[in-house]
């Protein structure tokens, strides 16, 4: 598949997936002071999805929002008594 305006090829869904879910998952290994939704963004934009709306600065437990390409992010928080924030993410 190659890109309309600049005609360069494009990774297909199958790499897509994987580098977005490899970026995903690198956050899961730290905890965080507030929930990452700017790199969670920057992760799924980088890759061709599209950024949901979390709503104003929710900090819900589970979210499953659609990205596009039939796609879906999963997003689960959990909040340490410290106050960081545990995340798991990845789309399907």
């Amino acid at each position: 598949m190659n890109c309309e305006t600049c005609k360069a090829k494009l990774p297909t869904l199958h790499k897509r997936l994987l580098r977005v879910n490899s970026a995903l998952y690198s956050l899961g290994l730290e905890l965080w002071t507030s929930v990452p939704y700017a790199r969670i963004d920057a992760a799924l934009e980088a890759n061709g999805f599209i950024a949901p709306t979390y709503g104003a600065g929710t900090t819900q437990d589970r979210t499953h929002e659609e990205v596009g390409d039939g796609k879906w992010l999963t997003l689960s928080l959990y909040r340490h008594e410290s106050g960081r924030y545990e995340v798991t993410a990845y789309v399907n």
